[in-house]
């Protein structure tokens, strides 16, 4: 799933990124692991892992993807995110 960054907030308290996108998060599974690629608007790209982060009150509905350790400037305004399910190590 594609996402568009709209908004990134720096929670210094907790060492994370959180970020708002454009589409709706609903359509990711709420207990998934997943891993995505970020890709600023000049082409480069990283990795991470995000959490996704819930209203606190009803309905606990998907507002944000975060990701710990990340700075404002790692995903500015008008990247894209690329979120899929996390695979299994092969044993």
């Amino acid at each position: 799933m594609l996402f568009t960054v709209v908004e990134a907030l720096h929670i210094k308290h907790f060492n994370m990124l959180a970020i708002r996108v454009a589409e709706d998060l609903a359509l990711l599974d709420s207990g998934g692991s997943y891993q995505a690629t970020i890709v600023r608007p000049d082409g480069t790209r990283r990795e991470a892992r995000p959490m996704i982060e819930y209203q606190k009150r009803e309905p606990f509905t998907p507002v944000f993807l975060s990701f710990h350790g990340l700075e404002k400037s790692d995903v500015p305004v008008g990247s894209t995110i690329e979120v899929m399910h996390s695979q299994p190590a092969a044993l």
